[in-house]
């Protein structure tokens, strides 16, 4: 199944949908609506602007990376028990509670902090992300893009290391395969602008 996630920037961004996928992952109409609401809500406690921008299941964990920003908000991620998502998801089970939760500090560039905006698991418990260094203080507002970067992260939440992209694309969708001793990525950006189309980016890292 593909789960989409809306980020619970604003309230009409707290809804999902669960799409079917046949044995070759083509979508299979229709999608069901989720109400992200009740995994949320719990989470406005430890963040004052919400912002999630990436999920991803991680071994027997689901995790979710709450993107922050210039303005101070901070960079987390959240991990929760994945049979009780999948519960909560198909079966009518109340919303899980957090298992843990960790910020990360990923660097600055030009003085912009480098924040999440998307992750992929590997094998191993470790996972990529792309993160940017946008100019804005709001979890909403759009800024200058400075500075994007692919990185990884250890199994235990190390930051291991970071690569930074060219030409200051906003970078803000990765999926991962690995394959033997490399990682091969394909990255989407988002210029900002309904002008300029979207971009597929393709890189291999020895990781």
């Amino acid at each position: 199944v593909l789960l989409t996630l809306g980020s619970g920037s604003r309230p009409q961004r707290c809804r999902g949908a669960c799409i079917a996928l046949d044995r070759p992952g083509e979508p299979q109409p229709p999608a069901r609506p989720v109400d992200l609401s009740p995994l949320y809500e719990p989470l406005r406690e430890h963040f004052a602007e919400l912002n999630i921008e990436g999920a991803f299941v991680c071994g027997r964990e689901f995790v979710l990376l709450q993107r922050g920003h210039a303005g101070g908000s901070p960079n987390a991620c959240v991990h929760y028990a994945l049979t009780p998502v999948l519960a909560w998801l198909f079966d009518g089970a109340a919303a899980p509670p957090m298992r843990h939760m960790r910020h990360h500090r990923l660097g600055h560039v030009a003085g912009v902090p480098l924040c999440f905006t998307d992750g992929a698991a590997l094998p191993g418990g470790r996972w990529v992300f792309t993160a940017v260094a946008e100019a804005t203080d709001d979890s909403v507002a759009d800024g200058a893009c400075v500075g994007s970067v692919v990185g990884l992260m250890s199994a235990e939440g190390e930051l291991l290391r970071c690569h930074a992209l060219p030409d200051n694309e906003k970078v803000e969708g990765i999926d991962a395969r690995w394959r033997r001793g490399m990682v091969d990525v394909s990255m989407v950006t988002d210029a900002d602008d309904p002008r300029i189309a979207s971009r597929l980016l393709r890189a291999r890292f020895a990781m």
